[in-house]
């Protein structure tokens, strides 16, 4: 079985009102990903559909 990696993440409201994300990557640099309300409100919908309608949506080879 081959893991996909997992990193910690660090979630906190941004200045601005953005939802930050913030995870170390493959090659030990830091990335930020900021989401506006509306942003995050569409990939909080997303994950929810994903989650209820595919078991395997981790494991995927072709992700949108």
């Amino acid at each position: 079985m081959k893991l996909k990696p997992t990193f910690e993440t660090e979630a906190y409201i941004a200045a601005g009102g953005y939802f930050a994300i913030r995870q170390e990557n493959s090659m030990g640099e830091e990335d930020t990903i900021l989401l506006s309300p509306e942003q995050l409100r569409a990939v909080m919908a997303y994950a929810r559909v994903q989650l209820r309608t595919s078991k395997t949506w981790w494991d995927a080879e072709d992700v949108d």
